[in-house]
């Protein structure tokens, strides 16, 4: 099986992240995250980053 981790910009509705990957994990959301933090060329303190999935933003809380 084969997963999909997508970072969607919700001003211009665009997909500007993505990885795929054999598992759903925490370093399959945060390598999506990084391409697309790289991408656009955001600095600190210009991200807000929310997430269907509880679960994975409280593993990448834990990362970061």
């Amino acid at each position: 099986m084969l997963w999909l981790a997508s970072v969607r910009d919700a001003f211009s509705n665009k997909v500007v992240g993505w990885r795929t990957g054999p598992r759903a994990d925490t370093d399959l959301v945060l390598s999506a995250l990084d391409y697309a933090l790289f991408s656009r060329d955001v600095r600190g303190g210009e991200l807000i980053f929310h997430s269907d999935s509880k679960t994975v933003l409280a593993r990448c809380s834990r990362v970061s």
